[in-house]
């Protein structure tokens, strides 16, 4: 009959726990596949815009690297034009066969040569002035208007470096401000040899800056590239954007004539805080035939609109597949959850089905209004008659019918209780069931009823209870037979020594009449002996009936009583016990009531139990005081009982296995192994639970009742 309960409760669990459980694993797998999806989907995405990306850089570099090339051959074009007028200009001293400074400067300063340089560079925009030095620095010709003013370049560094023993064959002069027109001009200078193979002077040509500007603009794609010229040394010669603060300084570290140039490294020196966008891409090259290199700058941004544009559409298309596959998922969700659903209550119903027709079970399928829907013939049979489509029958005389008709009512999903209904094979029967709401599909609610007759196992376990009462009042039997023998003594001396008074009265005076005989005293002293009399015949009566009511099966629902009265009446049964085993006890009640819902003689029992355990255990071994504490206190909504004493305690490897029936460290003669079983199942029973604490020496049981507030004690 158990293992036929267990499988009832984990079936009518099923329709809740599982349905849950089962909705959930179809749940998480669409989740899971759907994730899996849109990462995937998403995943490839990266991949292809990471690609597009590193395409449209590659692309932008390379851009930036031919545009670099193309500006070193724009300069590199416009320089050889400068070049030419410089080699024209040293022909002309050539053809003058000069040979010495005083020749070089007649001839130099001449308007022929002035004629010459003008008409040589009249249709040349790139070429700003064309002058003739002499060796100390002094301009001796140059195109801007002759005779030309007293200027001395002796301090400029392509002078210098052209005058030096080891001068390179060309100089680039860093940009200056042009002193005549305050425009920024480089120059190319070579120096003026005489016949003799010395050093005369320095023929040089302006390029302007401004020119090489515009020229770069031109080729690059949007203002915000820009291009630059630069000297070997780092010295920045022409730029297309607002750097021209630092034009003619050092703008980059001294590139080598074969080193790779870095052109991550311009402004790099620069003292005018210049520097690039931090999207900006660089690239230079060499001019062949002058110490000098051109940079193009630039913006990757330019060259990341269409992959922007891709992204977009990425992201747009990638957003409209992922609420397909969530749309998608969701639908495959719902089917599979329509699955599961018809699936789950097919199987409820075979289950069910198959319960119903079991001959043990009691089974039932009624709506929340107590109408049944079905119902098998044993539960027909148990509840008198009811049957299908009929209305439950739920009379007063059934007990538990409120919990059942709460469940029916109320929104828990599960329940267990237990219905006393009368009649019967035996009288009256106790029907467990395990109760459950169930989705019978269509929007059609339940609530399945699944139980067994538990008559058999109640009135076993009343036996069980039964039998350990009347072994406890076997072994209180001597006690009882103590405690009735002092109130026949006392009563048979009142009855002597009335019989002893009247006989000797009688012989005091022999023959007299009996009225007569009769004094005052007399009488007085007979009422006496009368009265003690019955008082100990009152006093036997209620031990007799207080064993009496120990020894009656408790019935019906149980009721309140005071748990301290209690503890004082079963020290009543077996408190001659323990004085006689010198055992001390101590109370600790207190003055209040502490009401519980347990029916007495039960409670008795087992206080009794284990106050007889504790006299037995202190019984084997030799305590020098032995005590037993009884205490009594409500904690909270709790009426707890402790019951101690200061014997040698439990063993830790026993404590798991004292409250399993027929366990017992007694020997066969004296213990069956009943006692704290029985015990456990009254507690259970009444609501409550009885426990063994850990103590430091000794033994305690702790009893836990629910309180019962605002209730009168039950009078037995």
């Amino acid at each position: 009959m158990e293992s036929l309960n267990i499988s009832l409760s984990r079936v009518v669990a099923l329709p809740t726990g599982a349905s849950a459980s089962m909705s959930k694993i179809p749940a998480l797998q669409v989740a899971a596949r759907v994730l899996a999806i849109t990462l995937a989907t998403w995943g490839l995405a990266g991949v292809f815009l990471w690609q597009q990306y590193r395409a449209s850089i590659q692309y932008a570099e390379l851009n930036t690297q031919h545009l670099a090339f193309v500006i070193a051959e724009i300069a590199e074009q416009s320089l050889t034009v400068h070049q030419l007028v410089v080699d024209s200009m040293l022909d002309w001293i050539a053809e003058e066969n000069v040979s010495t400074e005083a020749s070089y400067r007649q001839a130099a300063a001449s308007p022929e040569f002035f004629d010459r340089l003008t008409s040589r560079t009249r249709n040349l925009p790139t070429i700003d002035v064309a002058t003739f030095i002499a060796s100390d620095g002094s301009v001796l010709n140059f195109t801007r208007s002759y005779p030309p003013p007293k200027i001395n370049l002796g301090d400029r560094d392509y002078f210098l470096e052209q005058m030096s023993p080891d001068a390179p064959w060309i100089s680039l002069g860093k940009a200056v401000r042009n002193r005549g027109t305050a425009e920024w001009t480089f120059y190319l200078a070579r120096a003026v040899y005489g016949t003799s193979g010395d050093k005369l002077g320095v023929a040089i040509v302006g390029a302007g800056v401004p020119y090489y500007g515009a020229l770069f603009r031109r080729m690059l794609r949007n203002p915000e590239s820009s291009g630059f010229l630069v000297r070997n040394d780092g010295v920045l010669l022409a730029v297309t954007s607002d750097g021209t603060a630092a034009l003619g300084t050092s703008v980059m570290p001294e590139q080598g004539a074969g080193s790779i140039i870095n052109s991550q490294l311009l402004f790099a020196n620069s003292s005018h805080g210049l520097r690039f966008p931090s999207a900006g891409l660089t690239s230079a090259a060499r001019l062949t035939s002058f110490p000098a290199y051109a940079v193009a700058v630039t913006d990757s941004a330019d060259y990341l609109v269409e992959w922007w544009q891709t992204v977009s559409a990425v992201i747009f298309v990638g957003g409209i597949l992922s609420l397909v596959f969530v749309a998608v998922g969701w639908r495959d969700f719902h089917i599979l959850q329509e699955r599961d659903q018809t699936l789950r209550q097919e199987g409820e119903r075979r289950i069910l089905s198959a319960i119903f027709g079991s001959p043990l079970a009691l089974a039932a399928l009624v709506t929340p209004g107590q109408r049944i829907l079905y119902c098998n013939s044993r539960f027909s049979a148990c509840l008198g008659g009811t049957g299908r489509d009929e209305t439950l029958a739920l009379g007063p005389e059934v007990e538990g019918r409120d919990a059942l008709i709460a469940f029916l009512e109320g929104g828990e999903s599960t329940a267990e209780f237990i219905l006393r209904v009368p009649g019967g094979i035996f009288s009256p029967n106790y029907l467990r069931f395990s109760s459950a709401r169930v989705d019978l599909g269509q929007g059609e609610k339940a609530i399945a009823l699944l139980g067994y007759d538990d008559t058999q196992r109640m009135q076993a376990e009343a036996h069980i209870i039964q039998s350990s009462k009347l072994i406890t009042l076997g072994e209180m039997a001597t006690s009882m037979a103590h405690e009735l023998n002092q109130p026949l003594n006392v009563i048979k001396m009142a009855a002597q020594s009335a019989l002893f008074e009247v006989e000797e009265t009688r012989a005091l005076q022999p023959g007299a009449d009996a009225e007569a005989v009769v004094s005052a005293n007399f009488v007085q002293f007979l009422e006496a002996r009368l009265e003690r009399v019955v008082e100990q015949v009152d006093r036997a009566a209620t031990i007799i009936d207080h064993m009496r009511i120990f020894g009656r099966v408790p019935k019906g629902q149980p009721p309140v009583i005071d748990a301290a009265a209690t503890c004082r009446s079963a020290l009543q049964l077996v408190g001659h016990q323990l004085r006689d085993a010198q055992i001390n006890i101590v109370l600790h009640l207190g003055e209040d009531s502490h009401m519980v819902k347990c029916h007495l003689v039960l409670l008795e029992q087992v206080l009794i139990n284990l106050l007889l355990n504790a006299r037995d255990a202190m019984a084997e071994v030799s305590v020098a005081a032995p005590e037993i504490l009884i205490q009594v206190e409500r904690v909270e909504h709790e009426v707890i009982i402790v019951v101690s004493d200061n014997g040698p305690g439990i063993s830790p490897l026993l404590r798991e296995r004292i409250f399993e029936p027929f366990f017992t460290t007694k020997s066969a003669e004296s213990g069956t192994g009943l006692g704290l079983s029985v015990s456990y199942g009254i507690v259970r029973d009444s609501g409550g639970r009885l426990e063994l604490l850990n103590s430091n020496s000794g033994c305690e049981f702790r009893i836990v009742l629910p309180a019962v507030v605002g209730s009168a004690p039950h009078i037995t």
